[in-house]
């Protein structure tokens, strides 16, 4: 995408598409492709007017785009999602703590799904929610689930 902050190159809604197709394709998992309602957070305000006019150059009506920083939103999170993809920047102090601080905060869903990027310095493996790792060259996806497959 050119013309936005490099925070903001990807796409949120896309992202979500493609987590969704990629769930089904490598993982099994079905999930309904309902209308989807995209929250986003950013201090940024370029990545905020970049997300908004983004979402409005694809017909996306139902983004809700806050300014504050994620850790307080995830404190008083009042929704719950089936899947959350977080791409934090590598150098983020409370990387290794993401995992906890969303599993901790009740926002995905009994089936949800939390996707982390992150540099291939970091294991999650031991965690309790812990599902799988992918690497893809030097990006790093580790996946969680609140409910984690018995096979």
């Amino acid at each position: 995408l050119n013309g936005g902050p490099r925070c903001c190159k990807r796409d949120s809604y896309l992202s979500i598409l493609a987590a969704v197709d990629f769930v089904r394709e490598n993982l099994g998992v079905e999930m309904e492709r309902p209308t989807v309602t995209c929250s986003r957070s950013h201090i940024n305000n370029q990545c905020i007017d970049f997300i908004k006019q983004s979402a409005t150059r694809m017909g996306v009506n139902n983004l809700h785009a806050v300014r504050t920083d994620v850790f307080d939103l995830l404190k008083r999170a009042y929704k719950r999602f089936d899947i959350i993809f977080a791409d934090p920047p590598y150098a983020l102090e409370n990387l290794p703590q993401l995992p906890d601080i969303v599993f901790a905060s009740n926002v995905l869903t009994d089936d949800g799904i939390f996707i982390l990027e992150h540099p291939r310095e970091y294991q999650f493996e031991e965690h309790p929610h812990f599902w799988q790792h992918r690497n893809y060259g030097k990006v790093n996806f580790s996946f969680f689930a609140m409910k984690l497959s018995e096979e």
